[in-house]
């Protein structure tokens, strides 16, 4: 007979309603699901007010009995375009309803323990920041001397370029942002007397004028390599012990806040670190950036803690991931929350829808 049964064919069955049980089965089983829809849309986004997860959790039941009515009366009146779209729209809502079910079985079992992991991993990168302290001042430091061959390579380039005169305004700013940056005075004039403006001079001219660029950088650069020991110090690393510890006293279950409060902290021990390290040696402070090369590493690690598999939140896509270790276990909740689904579906279907 086919999907397209001719009901006028089929034995009179004494037009019996729907039995109890088929109601209290539906019910049932649509509560749950319901249950667990809401449950989950809560749980996901904090601004949801919990009344309207249900209402949306209810109105998914709703149009999933809508969908199968539509189905049904396309069947009975064997009309293709009916099925189809009815099917399309089955899916679509029914859908939502898998996720959040899924989700929601899934996170009663596993929740407290994906939540301690990432408590752990969080408490294990945020110690290997403390225990170097010395490596953001490095970094500082490597970004101060990088900077200074960069200003001072660019001089270089302008005295001997051919095309430009010697020693002439593009050159002379060059030459004033290169002592601008390293606060102290460089001679010029000197070595231009020396040895004149011709090609050949300004190269040799260039040579010992960067030099001396050179050897000013590197004195200030191993001046601050003494006081990297006082970076220890700094308020920026009792702050990150006290987050450390308030993390570890925790249940785990709000590490976003203390991501941006791990945030907090590195821009005080940075403006910390540049103030012993910049600040001190007359230098500005302002043209070091603490999400500079400073910052990279520090970044590095909160992006791996930020990146842990928060897969027990859809809402962040990028972010859901099953790992092998709950994978079993996602599979196991996902048949359950399709079961649930399922048998509501074919009782409406077959026994209320009849």
């Amino acid at each position: 007979m086919g999907i397209f049964f001719n009901r006028a064919q089929a034995p009179l069955a004494g037009g019996k309603p729907p039995s109890l049980i088929a109601y209290v089965v539906y019910i049932l089983l649509t509560g749950i699901s319901a249950y667990a829809t809401a449950e989950s849309i809560a749980f996901n986004y904090d601004g949801v007010n919990r009344i309207f997860s249900y209402a949306i959790a209810v109105a998914i039941v709703v149009l999933i009995a809508l969908a199968i009515s539509i189905i049904k009366g396309g069947i009975d009146k064997r009309k293709i375009g009916v099925i189809v779209g009815g099917l399309l729209f089955l899916f679509l809502v029914w859908g939502t309803s898998l996720i959040t079910n899924t989700h929601k079985l899934f996170t009663m079992n596993n929740y407290d323990k994906i939540v301690q992991e990432e408590k752990s991993e969080t408490i294990v990168s945020l110690n290997h920041l403390k225990t170097s302290p010395i490596s953001l001042g490095s970094a500082i430091i490597i970004d101060f001397e990088n900077n200074g061959n960069f200003l001072i390579k660019n001089f270089d380039e302008e005295m001997t370029n051919p095309e430009k005169p010697c020693y002439g305004p593009e050159a002379k700013n060059k030459h004033r942002k290169v002592e601008d940056f390293l606060k102290e005075s460089i001679d010029v004039n000197s070595f231009l007397g020396r040895y004149g403006a011709t090609k050949s001079g300004c190269r040799k001219a260039s040579n010992k004028i960067t030099q001396n660029m050179r050897s000013a950088l590197t004195s200030k650069k191993n001046s601050m390599n003494t006081k990297l020991d006082e970076i220890k110090n700094c308020d920026g690393f009792k702050k990150l012990d006290a987050l450390i510890q308030s993390i570890n006293d925790s249940d785990g279950k709000d590490l976003e806040s203390y991501l941006k409060e791990s945030d907090q902290v590195y821009a005080i021990l940075c403006n910390c670190s540049k103030d012993i390290l910049i600040k001190k040696m007359g230098l500005d402070p302002s043209k070091f950036e603490c999400s500079g090369s400073a910052g990279i590493r520090w970044s590095n690690e909160l992006k791996k803690i930020s990146n842990l598999p928060r897969f027990i939140n859809y809402e962040n896509k990028e972010n859901v991931k099953i790992n092998n270790k709950y994978l079993g276990g996602f599979i196991f909740n996902f048949l359950i929350a399709f079961l649930i689904d399922i048998g509501a579906i074919i009782v409406l279907y077959k026994w209320i829808l009849k």
